[in-house]
């Protein structure tokens, strides 16, 4: 399952400017893709730290198949990518669900089960890749929940509210159009006066 967090809110919210998507594919395109150091959680238990150039399908050369988004870690600003078996079909899939990775990852996707390696990559705020320091990572696997990461998280959310505005902000800005909707006079049928009386008209007197 995909763990949904307040950077993936930005992120779309990002990926939805077409400029912004376009910059980002054109700077794969040309080769000025960044090479950032990232963490391998190995399918045997191990890890290991490595670099590697961001381009394009970086992530499905690295895993050797199919890459999925398992999750994030927003105290950290780590995504967690694994291969995706759903894209696989009969003796491929199958040799796959024999390599179950060995590591538990920290909360919230400790019930995850995954196969062969995982990778674990930093982005920053505007989606650029960054490096993940080895150490990082261990410490952060220690204790998710130390009281520097709920401080991280809760930094993280206040400049995102800031750059994209709060989904409070929106709520308001939704109420406050069905309002004016509400308060716009209604029509009448046929632009005739509903108060006319409908008694029938005196009788002439002869």
């Amino acid at each position: 399952s995909f763990h949904r967090t307040v950077w993936t809110s930005a992120m779309s919210k990002k990926a939805g400017s077409a400029d912004g998507a376009m910059e980002a594919v054109k700077k794969m395109m040309g080769g000025k893709a960044p090479t950032c150091s990232y963490v391998i959680l190995k399918e045997d238990g191990t890890t290991q730290h490595k670099k590697v150039k961001m381009g394009l399908m970086w992530e499905q050369g690295v895993l050797g198949g199919p890459a999925t988004i398992v999750g994030m870690y927003e105290a950290i600003d780590a995504i967690v990518l694994s291969v995706d078996l759903s894209q696989m079909r009969g003796k491929e899939k199958k040799a796959w669900e024999k390599r179950k990775n060995a590591h538990t990852l920290p909360p919230p996707m400790e019930e995850e089960e995954l196969f062969g390696d995982i990778v674990i990559f930093r982005n920053d705020i505007d989606a650029e890749p960054v490096d993940l320091p080895l150490n990082e990572w261990e410490d952060f696997k220690k204790n998710p929940n130390a009281k520097k990461y709920q401080d991280a998280i809760k930094k993280r959310e206040a400049e995102l509210a800031e750059m994209f505005g709060s989904d409070e902000e929106e709520d308001e800005e939704d109420d406050d159009e069905e309002d004016k909707e509400e308060e716009k006079p209604k029509g009448k049928r046929g632009g005739k006066s509903s108060s006319k009386s409908s008694a029938p008209p005196p009788k002439k007197r002869k």
